[in-house]
């Protein structure tokens, strides 16, 4: 009654107007429209604020309900949610009460000081793949190319019909002879002499004959140095920056028949990823006047065929990362029985350092002796650190 009301008391009131002209000429027709009935008037938005922080209490208290989003959090006013620490960050406001999470001030401290991780890209890599139907033999081709702008060359394998074949080094230049030598890591320098392809241009050279064992090396270590002969005198040399060969590995599985046993699939973990580290995770202590740290906290943990694996987050908001330092796998070495031992991720680790993610490593050392898991400083040279930051102990 009362929206009727109000409606007949509008355009009543409208055309009193309208026939009183008073005792000049007449005033022109109104020409603004009458406004809609009050039921049909767009409602009052909500404060996105309360909304946003009502989701957030709700989600806590219950999991069923609508799971917050980037934007909620953000209406939220909190600062540091995106894509890649979401799914973390959620997880773990399931572990909480509506009351641990009624306010910005709440929910910020636990987007800075909680253990949540970033979840990083577990497929980057720096190999390159290519694939093809050769017009001669009608066979599938697939090369995986890893390149050195130092070496001037490159590393490519070759895979037919899904299986693998054969791997050569495809250079710049014409080659003075066949002779090659190479390091995986801190093992002995290989000096070896491989066959020049005289058809290709003398910019092509293979070895007499090819073999698994010596593609598993490059799981080990980002660090893969070539010193190759060049025509007209000069040996270059160069790394060839072997990060993230694990991912290339299960991205090329079914094109080159790589087996689970000799590649593990996902560097061995083959699961979910935690989101946050145990509470027996161990952490480094750290050393303010260095530059280029991380937060740095690892700890061993079952994989998914039940074997143990060394895990580690790097990275934090908190701690010792200044400014947006990066993170990358050449910074992280295994010390056992006084020998330094290369360890990689399943994908190429490149992140700032403000930005904490779990990767799980692997490398050429007994994982069930004392080893200590060693952080060190950016490298200046190919074939040294710079400096050794901080060390956690294991057991």
């Amino acid at each position: 009654m009362r929206k009727i009301t109000t409606f007949l008391t509008i355009g009543v009131s409208a055309l009193l107007l309208t026939a009183c002209g008073g005792g000049g000429e007449s005033n022109p027709p109104l020409n603004n429209p009458q406004p809609p009935p009050v039921d049909t008037q767009p409602p009052v938005e909500d404060d996105k604020y309360n909304v946003a922080i009502k989701k957030i209490m709700n989600y806590a208290d219950d999991n069923s309900n609508p799971v917050p989003t980037v934007v909620d959090y953000k209406d939220a006013n909190v600062i540091g949610v995106e894509t890649d620490n979401l799914r973390s960050l959620n997880i773990y406001i399931e572990s909480l009460t509506s009351n641990d999470v009624d306010s910005t001030a709440k929910i910020q401290e636990i987007v800075l000081s909680t253990n949540v991780s970033f979840e990083p890209d577990r497929v980057s890599t720096d190999w390159i793949k290519f694939s093809y139907t050769s017009e001669l033999t009608g066979e599938e081709i697939t090369q995986l190319s890893l390149s050195s702008s130092s070496l001037d060359a490159s590393f490519v394998i070759s895979c037919s019909d899904g299986m693998f074949e054969s791997y050569h080094i495809s250079t710049g230049f014409i080659t003075g002879s066949g002779y090659v030598a190479y390091r995986f890591g801190n093992t002995p320098i290989v000096y070896d002499t491989w066959n020049e392809c005289e058809d290709c241009g003398f910019d092509y050279l293979y070895p007499s004959s090819a073999s698994i064992s010596f593609i598993e090396k490059f799981l080990y270590t980002p660090d893969v140095i070539f010193r190759l002969d060049k025509f007209g005198g000069g040996l270059p040399e160069g790394n060839l920056g072997n990060y993230g060969f694990s991912a290339m590995i299960d991205q090329s599985r079914e094109m080159c028949g790589w087996s689970e046993n000799t590649f593990p699939k996902d560097n061995g973990w083959g699961k979910e990823y935690p989101t946050s580290p145990p509470e027996w995770a161990k952490e480094s202590t750290y050393d303010t006047n260095v530059k280029d740290q991380f937060r740095l906290i690892a700890w061993i943990d079952e994989n998914s065929q039940g074997e143990d694996q060394l895990l580690v987050r790097v990275g934090d908001q908190v701690g010792p990362c200044k400014g947006r330092s990066y993170v990358s796998d050449d910074q992280l070495f295994v010390i056992q029985d006084n020998e330094k031992i290369p360890v990689v991720a399943n994908s190429k680790i490149e992140q700032t350092c403000e930005k904490p993610s779990i990767y799980a490593l692997n490398g050429q050392f007994d994982i069930h002796r004392p080893f200590l898991l060693n952080e060190y400083t950016k490298k200046i040279l190919i074939d040294d650190i710079e400096t050794l930051v901080t060390s956690i102990s294991f057991p």
